[in-house]
């Protein structure tokens, strides 16, 4: 069983963030994101992570991809957030602690947050439900950017139970060292970002690195994503 404790940050930049990939589309504005920022009195109530021991000083950089699952493709749905949450950081989770290769579902956090709608949900709320539910391989519930209203079955949820996560803390945004620092130290963080036409039109489909210099275009919406360097 998985007891590492998982971080989220509430910011609006990133460093070196494992994306979810999107379908290809003609049209910028019919790419899907999904992300629904948590309020400042919601945030307000979620524990600070303790800052871990980073020595003294950061080294120059860091890479915690090669433990994570390759990136993913959301398609037509707006389920960033079960991708974030539940294939990338819990797969990652299990790989570090159990040194085992396991692929966690999307689907099984966001089909029962979303109360059928394809409109998005809090990554306050992914959290919660991976804690108190835990997450099921994608064996089990295999993603279908088409569906968004299946919700496991009981077999599913019974199966899942054995990945709950002990429990999760925020991360102190006001210091992008802290950021560092965890991911630094193992621990990727998840993050909401409102992306920008660049984040298209520069970042996936030319390739740049997905470091904003400056807005690029117009914002496009709340985009949930893992730093992982």
């Amino acid at each position: 069983m998985s007891i590492r404790t998982l971080f989220f940050a509430a910011i609006s930049f990133f460093l070196f963030a494992s994306c979810n990939l999107f379908q290809s589309k003609s049209e910028i504005e019919d790419y899907k994101f999904g992300l629904k920022f948590a309020s400042p009195v919601q945030l307000r109530a979620i524990p600070y992570a303790a800052l871990p021991l980073s020595g003294q000083k950061l080294p120059a950089s860091v890479n915690l991809s090669d433990k994570m699952p390759p990136p993913g493709n959301q398609g037509n749905q707006n389920s960033c957030v079960g991708w974030s949450v539940a294939y990338a950081l819990k797969s990652y989770q299990e790989k570090v602690e159990m040194n085992e290769t396991l692929v966690f579902s999307p689907s099984f956090i966001y089909n029962q947050l979303n109360n059928g709608q394809d409109g998005g949900i809090l990554i306050t709320d992914a959290m919660n439900l991976i804690s108190q539910k835990g997450a099921a391989l994608m064996s089990d519930m295999p993603y279908n950017e088409k569906d968004f209203t299946t919700k496991p079955s009981k077999e599913i949820l019974e199966k899942a139970d054995k990945y709950k996560i002990d429990v999760w803390n925020q991360v102190n945004v006001l210091d992008i060292k802290e950021v560092k620092a965890h991911v630094n130290a193992g621990y990727p963080v998840i993050i909401g970002v409102t992306v920008d036409e660049g984040f298209i039109t520069e970042g996936k489909k030319k390739k740049a690195d997905y470091i904003w210099k400056a807005v690029v275009g117009k914002k496009l919406g709340p985009h949930a994503m893992v730093v992982v360097g």
